[in-house]
């Protein structure tokens, strides 16, 4: 599983009170960046979200590779289907 991480400087991340319904969580697995993974309640897909929102990116890379510049949640109005995506694929140099 390894270990999750959240921003620190997000200020409605108050331990006791907040009231999950949708957030990143990036994640390290032996001291190395392994994964982003959007987390959201059944209950908050229900409200038929339309978000789209710019992620904050590193000022250094572990690893070259392709790294999401934007996640959105919306619902597909031909399939009604839930469309939970990471986008904005970037190429990053490992620095």
């Amino acid at each position: 599983m390894g270990v999750h991480l959240v921003d620190s400087s997000d200020t409605s991340l108050v331990p006791g009170s907040y009231n999950f319904e949708q957030i990143l969580i990036n994640g390290t697995w032996d001291g190395r960046y392994t994964f982003i993974e959007p987390m959201v309640t059944r209950e908050w897909l229900q409200t038929n979200p339309n978000l789209r929102q710019e992620l904050k990116q590193p000022q250094a890379f572990q690893k070259t590779g392709y790294y999401p510049t934007s996640y959105g949640v919306h619902v597909d109005e031909q399939t009604k289907d839930y469309v939970i995506s990471l986008a904005g694929l970037t190429m990053r140099t490992a620095s």
